[in-house]
């Protein structure tokens, strides 16, 4: 299997989506199917993921010095919106 090094192949932006909506998915299917996987690292990695998207499209825009940080705030955000 073909290893990509870095999480520029092909798009950063398509790569953190896709995640996000995966994990996302995942983790509602967790929830509904009754099993003991718990509810808040996934969506602390969820809203994490979305962060991270935003800061990246920020970069993108206004050329931002730190989009990871976006990342810290998008994981506490989403999940004061959970819990």
């Amino acid at each position: 299997a073909r290893h990509a090094g870095n999480w520029d192949e092909p798009s950063v932006f398509l790569n953190l989506f896709f995640f996000a909506v995966v994990k996302f998915v995942l983790a509602v299917l967790g929830n509904i199917l009754n099993l003991p996987c718990g509810i808040f690292t996934p969506v602390f990695v969820v809203g994490a993921a979305f962060g991270r998207l935003f800061g990246e499209i920020m970069h993108l825009m206004i050329d931002t010095s730190l989009p990871a940080g976006y990342s810290l705030v998008g994981a506490a955000a989403f999940t004061s919106g959970v819990t």
